[in-house]
């Protein structure tokens, strides 16, 4: 026999990216965990949903795992059931960890700073070469280059 789990079905708006998701409860079932299912992607499944709940619902919180899923596929089943397929959202299940760790962040996607050591940074993709006269140095047979870095005029 196959585990009973309580199951809120919810809806989001909320971008998959952020850490916490604004939810909407449309309602609580009782569920059923299919056989062979994990507690990272599980398969559950349950008496079939109303139209518009079933159009609604995308996102899901089992509570007796204490995590917040989202929904990847609903598949309709004999019996007037559903199969629902899950895959853990670890950024909301687990937020208030997340913002308990004091960190030092060395990478950011939109903010650079000159304070950090970031290889991957590109600071300039474009080469300028100039060629001007400084006059001459020793004989007119030598040919010197003369190369500046970090923008030097």
């Amino acid at each position: 026999m196959a585990e009973q789990l309580t199951l809120k079905v919810l809806k989001t708006s909320t971008d998959k990216k952020y850490l916490s998701k604004s939810v909407n409860e449309i309602t609580e079932k009782k569920c059923r965990l299919k056989e062979g299912s994990s507690i990272v992607n599980p398969v559950v499944i349950l008496k079939k949903l109303s139209d518009s709940h079933t159009r609604q619902f995308n996102y899901a919180y089992i509570r007796e795992w204490g995590r917040y899923y989202f929904v990847n596929d609903i598949v309709e089943m004999p019996a007037e059931q559903i199969q629902i397929s899950l895959h853990v959202d670890v950024l909301n299940t687990y937020k208030d960890n997340i913002r308990g760790i004091t960190t030092l962040i060395e990478r950011q996607e939109n903010v650079y700073s000159p304070y950090f050591v970031d290889e991957e940074m590109l600071v300039r993709t474009t080469r300028f070469r100039e060629k001007k006269n400084i006059g001459v140095i020793g004989g007119n047979t030598a040919y010197y280059y003369l190369t500046v870095n970090n923008g030097g005029v």
